[in-house]
C-alpha cells in the first residue's frame, strides 16, 4: 500500500466515524427535543399547581377572616345572657303582679263569703 491509499483509507475511516457521530448527534437532538417537551409539560403542571395552591391560600385567608374570634364569641354569649336575664326579670315581675292580684282577689272573696283559708293559721 502506498501513501495515497493509506491516506484514502484513513479518510474513509474518518468519514465513517463522522457519519456515526452525526447519527448519534441526531439521536441526541431527538432525545433533547423529547426532554424539552417533557420539561414544558412539567412546567405547565407546576404552574397549575402553583395557581391551585394560591387559590387554596386565598380561600383559607377568606375563611379565617370570616371566622369569629374567641372574644367575638364571648361577647355574643355575654350579650345573650344579658338579654335572657332581662327577659326573665320582666316575666318574673309580670308573674309576681298576677300572683299578688290573684291573692287579693281570693282574699276578698274569702272575706266576703266568709270562707276560711286553709293555708292561714
Amino acid at each position: 500500500m502506498n501513501n495515497d491509499e493509506k491516506i484514502l483509507k484513513a479518510l474513509e475511516t474518518l468519514q465513517q466515524g463522522q457519519q456515526q457521530l452525526s447519527k448519534r448527534l441526531d439521536v441526541m437532538q431527538a432525545d433533547m427535543s423529547d426532554m424539552k417537551q417533557a420539561q414544558a409539560h412539567t412546567n405547565t403542571a407546576l404552574e397549575a399547581l402553583a395557581a391551585g395552591q394560591e387559590a387554596l391560600t386565598t380561600g383559607q385567608e377568606e375563611i379565617k377572616s370570616k371566622m369569629a374570634t374567641k372574644q367575638d364569641v364571648e361577647a355574643a354569649v355575654d350579650a345573650a345572657k344579658s338579654e335572657l336575664k332581662a327577659d326573665i326579670y320582666i316575666l318574673n315581675a309580670s308573674l309576681v303582679k298576677k300572683v299578688q292580684s290573684h291573692e287579693r282577689r281570693i282574699t276578698n272573696i274569702e272575706e266576703k263569703e266568709h270562707i276560711p283559708n286553709p293555708d292561714k293559721n
